[in-house]
């Protein structure tokens, strides 16, 4: 039994009801797979698992605590902090934020204090501020403008507001960081403060996901009208909308319930995934149901039509919809879950599409009668005439679209060349986002948000303990605060600086390192009873060979963060090794700028494979290294004109636009498949080649066109996201699906008409 007998079999008799009645059982078990759909946005989820700085990120993580499981809660009052009734609110606040049992501890300038020797040799903590003693405020204030260590880290600079910082839970699910939220939040807005500024992690995590609901339903409903727009203007009929819709909706959701009922939450990447395989799923039908018509349109009859469609589009859609997934599996090489799990989700669900719509489309239209829409005659047809004039240009004008091609691709090599791998933590949200706004804020009047760790560990051979090795890490630290512009840092430096205060009496001048042998004994002394106690904990391990260096910094970027910290380990070289010591650079915004790198090095292998499996299935159709070629210029020169574009325009390589070549490719080749497999068959009915071009333009171009014209629509809605990623997604993918089209019916043909000869010859 040949595939037509299979064909025909399969759209005769029951077996179209036995189809449609599965297709819809599918569809009902999908929609309850929908009622558990969850979102997640967690930024380890992006870490690359199994690197070895992300090994060492969880053991600095589990040494010294999380670096990131803060909120920053800003009071601002006009009139200046430095009054009774200010503080005093400020320490009722504090206190009432440490009842909540999401907040493990907190540190403002009422609850702060500095240390000073007692009579018996103790450590006795004296307040930095005195609210209830309105006599000593004043000179409380000069005290810390003189020893500048809360200006600026938990006092604003311009003295018109103060910071509490919070240590928050670690690990909690979305449902206790929502609670925390709403606890912080209530406690806040139930203060005397009337004007407050609000930032950590658990704020970003909760207004993100919000985004993302809200962004997965608005997206899908603009495809949705886009789609229906287009197939009305392209079929006028009513089954022509609502037959397409319902194959791709069935897909979407089979997809989007699949992964609800496996549990897998859709985060900032797969909430793309119902946008990105509407507009996917959507090209099938339209090539199926354009040959359909076409058949019908030739004069043949209604079966006989249906069954040479799903013979000659089956076998080119099976063959987009391979090298589409082949595409989207590319991902696969990337080392971040996410970007994993989107690459294999999409592959899924389209495989699932072009199942659906090969099953339940050709079912409904055997079952439906011969379509209107038919009889309009082939020649009137307003894409006939468009298809016939771009082909006339093609004949005429060779070496006009030669030469336009390679001032293209030029161009777009010196756009390449621009390009930068960088990141912002913040910089999917728009300057004037609430939530950035209140980001700025930080920036602005305080020492930043950008989380900044590096580890400082000593071999066995030396001791931390010696005043060699803490004036070595003076000297590290101050090193780091020029090179990245760090304000306050938190290490073992500052802890030997409020040790050396209090040996002498509380003295603001004291605050500095030991200088006598003396000094230097009774300090070590003290950190070392502080250690044993496990006060010192979060910057200083068990063993005492490695201590930590913490901060907050402005966001700079991850390019000058990844290139000052090369530089700075290259400088301390040698400074390291006398002291038998080794520095390393870790925490959130270190890893995440690390991904970025890692990424960009992971999808150039998938491309590079991409392009090889598509390479081969081009050989197995025509058996020609030269038309391998041929096809693969096409597909590559609208990756050039993204890739140019970006840089030219200053768009950074980054995560999410990283992935954008890889999904692009696998979205624009199937135009060229739809192109050559048409040209094929044109050409093993004996015509010529420049008569199979012809054909080819007017039938399949027609279908390329209309299918591209819904993609570009459906991905340039994406502008209007909130997040900055999803907007690039959106541009990028819209400007190389443009110049995908553009290659395909001007520039394939001209390379087919110069350098393809096909092996049989025959006359028209």
């Amino acid at each position: 039994m040949n595939l037509r007998e299979i064909i025909s079999g399969a759209l005769s008799g029951r077996t179209p009801y036995i189809l449609i009645l599965l297709v819809l059982i599918f569809f009902g078990f999908s929609i309850w797979g929908l009622t558990f759909i969850k979102f997640n946005y967690e930024f380890e989820d992006f870490f690359p698992k199994g690197d070895e700085t992300y090994d060492f990120y969880q053991e600095h993580r589990d040494t010294f605590g999380s670096d990131n499981d803060f909120v920053l809660v800003a009071l601002i009052d006009s009139n200046g902090v430095y009054r009774p009734e200010f503080l005093q609110d400020l320490e009722r606040l504090e206190n009432e934020l440490n009842k909540s049992p999401y907040i493990i501890s907190t540190t403002s300038p009422v609850s702060l204090s500095y240390p000073v020797i007692g009579p018996f040799g103790e450590l006795i903590p004296i307040p930095w501020l005195h609210p209830y003693d309105s006599s000593r405020i004043e000179k409380d204030r000069e005290r810390i403008r003189l020893s500048d260590e809360l200006d600026g880290s938990l006092i604003s600079t311009d003295e018109k507001s103060a910071i509490i910082i919070a240590q928050t839970v670690s690990g909690i699910s979305k449902s206790k960081s929502d609670s925390a939220v709403a606890s912080i939040e209530n406690i806040v807005s139930r203060s005397s403060f009337d004007h407050y500024k609000l930032a950590g992690r658990i704020f970003g995590q909760q207004y993100y996901i919000q985004k993302m609901q809200s962004e997965l339903g608005f997206f899908t409903s603009i495809s949705v009208f886009i789609v229906v727009v287009f197939l009305i203007v392209g079929f006028r009929s009513w089954w022509g909308v609502l037959i397409p819709l319902a194959v791709v909706a069935i897909s979407v959701s089979g997809l989007v319930g699949f992964l609800s009922l496996a549990g897998h939450p859709f985060d900032l990447l797969s909430v793309l995934l119902p946008t990105i395989l509407f507009v996917v799923g959507i090209s099938d039908a339209v090539h199926l149901i354009s040959k359909y018509l076409e058949e019908l349109r030739l004069g043949r009859e209604k079966m006989e039509s249906l069954i040479n469609t799903v013979y000659h589009v089956g076998r080119a859609t099976f063959l987009t919809s391979v090298t589409t997934a082949v595409g989207f599996l590319s991902l696969l090489t990337s080392s971040i879950g996410p970007v994993r799990y989107f690459g294999l989700f999409i592959a899924i669900g389209v495989v699932l599409a072009f199942v659906v719509t090969f099953t339940l489309l050709p079912a409904l239209l055997a079952l439906l009668p011969k379509p209107a829409a038919a009889g309009i005659q082939y020649e009137q047809l307003f894409w006939t005439r468009q298809m016939r004039n771009a082909f006339k240009y093609v004949v005429k004008h060779p070496k006009t679209i030669l030469a336009l091609s390679g001032m293209v691709v030029g161009v777009s090599l010196i756009g390449i060349y621009r390009m930068e791998v960088n990141n912002y933590l913040l910089e999917d949200l728009s300057e004037d986002d609430p939530v950035n706004q209140q980001y700025i804020f930080f920036e602005k009047h305080y020492d930043g948000v950008r989380p900044f760790e590096a580890q400082l560990a000593f071999g066995e051979e030396s001791s931390l303990f010696t005043a060699s090795n803490i004036r070595m890490m003076e000297a590290l630290e101050n090193a780091l605060k020029e090179k990245f512009g760090i304000n306050k840092m938190n290490s073992l430096v500052q802890v030997y600086k409020s040790i050396n205060r209090a040996i002498n009496g509380g003295k603001i001048e004291s605050y500095r390192l030991p200088e006598t042998p003396t000094e230097w004994s009774k300090s070590h002394r003290l950190v070392k009873r502080l250690w044993k106690t496990g006060k010192l904990s979060p910057l200083l391990s068990d063993d005492g060979q490695k201590t930590r260096l913490t901060a907050r910094a402005d966001d700079l970027g991850g390019k000058y963060f990844n290139s000052g910290s090369e530089e700075f380990l290259d400088e301390y070289e040698n400074l390291l090794k006398e002291h038998h010591a080794s520095i390393s650079f870790t925490g959130m915004g270190y890893m995440i700028d690390r991904n970025n790198y890692l990424l960009a090095g992971n999808l150039m292998w998938g491309l590079v494979l991409a392009f090889l499996v598509v390479a081969a299935l081009m050989g197995v159709i025509f058996k020609s290294l030269r038309m391998v070629l041929i096809t693969l210029i096409p597909n590559i020169i609208p990756l050039l004109i993204v890739g140019g574009f970006m840089g030219l325009a200053n768009i950074d390589l980054k995560v999410s636009t990283s992935i954008i070549f890889t999904v692009a490719f696998g979205i624009a080749v199937d135009d060229t498949i739809h192109y050559i497999s048409k040209l094929k068959i044109e050409l093993d009915k004996g015509r010529t080649l420049i008569y199979a071009l012809k054909r080819t333009g007017i039938s399949t171009g027609r279908a390329i066109v209309m299918t591209s014209l819904i993609l570009i629509s459906g991905f340039i809605a994406l502008i209007y996201s909130d997040f900055a990623s999803t907007y690039y997604i959106g541009l990028l993918l819209s400007l190389t699906l443009i110049a995908a089209v553009l290659s395909d019916l001007f520039l394939l043909p001209v390379l087919l008409l110069k350098f393809y000869r096909p092996t049989r010859a025959y006359t028209s």
